[in-house]
């Protein structure tokens, strides 16, 4: 079961432990899945989800164009088989590294 870290009212990202709040990226740039590590891809990007949408927040954790997706955000796409990372396989082994 994941943990839920609060700050005041807001939920905490797991990782960075920033408020998941407008303006406030993850600061997690990195993730492992298996032996290697590949760079996050960011909010509104050519290869994120939700691209298109600038300017506006991440309906799921609050992130602008630009910034990193929280942990366990549903938008968040995986760097490794361009699918949305809380389902797809590589989920089971990935580790975010702080960096």
């Amino acid at each position: 079961m994941e943990k839920t870290y609060r700050a005041g009212e807001h939920v905490a990202c797991p990782y960075c432990h920033k408020v998941k709040w407008p303006d406030i990226g993850c600061m997690v740039s990195k993730i492992r899945i298996g032996d290697e590590i590949f760079s996050r891809i960011k909010a509104d990007t050519p290869m994120d989800c939700r691209q298109g949408l600038r300017d506006q927040v991440c309906h799921d954790c609050k992130v602008k164009t630009g910034q990193y997706h929280h942990y366990g955000c549903g938008m968040e796409v995986c760097p490794h088989c361009a699918a949305q990372l809380i389902s797809c396989h590589c989920n089971e082994v990935y580790i975010m590294e702080i960096g």
